[in-house]
């Protein structure tokens, strides 16, 4: 890794295509596309599990992206959609940072409701510094 930066290739796919994943605890969400799981077979219509706290997130096709986590601090910026590298430490993520030419992000904030409607031209954070478990994204 460099710079937040994975220098690897094993599990990254075509970053031009818009998507994102996150995981809670042991468990990865379906990868969505928007507000529609990547899988057909999935009815998922966003990434989390309301009452679990998001401890990672990797999204493809964005400029850029961070994660502030429960540990008091931005982390370092991602640009591809790796599993195996993504943004996030073990710990509650509060906010995300997103830098993209356009976007719109809803969070579900731990024990609390949907924060709607987002929208992200150039840079955005969304977040309210309370633990998020669940998130849609949206171009």
């Amino acid at each position: 890794m460099l710079n937040g930066q994975n220098t690897k290739t094993s599990n990254i796919q075509n970053n031009d295509i818009f998507r994102y994943a996150v995981k809670s605890g042991d468990e990865w969400s379906p990868e969505m596309i928007g507000t529609e799981a990547a899988d057909p077979a999935a009815d998922d219509t966003y990434a989390g599990s309301i009452g679990k706290p998001i401890e990672y997130i990797t999204i493809g096709g964005v400029e850029k992206y961070r994660v502030f986590s429960k540990r008091g601090k931005w982390g370092p910026f991602f640009t591809s959609f790796d599993k195996d590298n993504p943004a996030g430490n073990g710990t509650p993520i509060l906010a995300i940072e997103i830098w993209d030419k356009n976007c719109v992000v809803g969070i579900h904030v731990l024990g609390g409701n949907w924060l709607t409607g987002a929208s992200i031209r150039g840079k955005g954070t969304v977040g309210i510094y309370t633990p998020i478990d669940a998130l849609w994204i949206d171009k």
